[in-house]
């Protein structure tokens, strides 16, 4: 009995042991969920919603879809939000995306357009970064983003949402008109 302890045979595993080769069978069969991952890059969690990410990509935990990719930020992102209402995401680091939490669900994609996420960044043919040091939901359901830079500055969106599309808009304008009014005060 004495040598059968001693080489292992009849020995029970310590809990450690157990963990590890448990965790590394996982693994190895694919299984693993990132949960210790998850842990480490939350950026947001709200009533069984879990905005994560892994490296520069963003995940939406909790909406019956697994792995569904809300965001993609050159760079790590550096927080998001999940709306109040849960009717939206959002993230930033370079520029914001903002996802909105309505099926059919549409993993997002840099390199295409769609009406489930809209993207707040600086247009490529001005030459620089947006940088955006924060965001917060206010009182009233808006968006409000801090830019960093020379000189920082702050603007406030509403999400305005419809069926199958999402927009952002400052001053009553799209997103697309603040960037288009950007462009000409740098260009004037």
């Amino acid at each position: 009995e004495e040598g059968a302890e001693q080489n292992g045979a009849g020995r029970h595993p310590s809990l450690w042991e157990f963990v590890f080769e448990f965790g590394v069978l996982l693994f190895a069969r694919g299984r693993l969920t990132s949960t210790l991952a998850e842990e480490m890059n939350l950026l947001d969690e709200q009533d069984g919603l879990r905005l994560v990410h892994e490296f520069e990509t963003v995940f939406l935990e909790g909406v019956g879809e697994p792995n569904l990719i809300v965001g993609d930020h050159y760079g790590d992102p550096i927080g998001g939000i999940i709306d109040r209402e849960r009717a939206w995401v959002a993230s930033f680091g370079e520029g914001v995306q903002v996802y909105r939490i309505a099926k059919p669900f549409s993993p997002y994609s840099r390199d295409e357009e769609s009406g489930q996420w809209v993207i707040w960044d600086a247009p490529k043919d001005l030459g620089y970064e947006l940088h955006v040091d924060s965001i917060h939901q206010d009182s009233d359901g808006r968006l409000v983003v801090s830019v960093a830079g020379e000189e920082p500055y702050e603007v406030c969106f509403e999400v305005w949402l419809a069926k199958g599309s999402i927009a952002l808009a400052a001053d009553g304008k799209s997103v697309q008109q603040t960037m288009a009014n950007k462009r000409m005060e740098s260009n004037g």
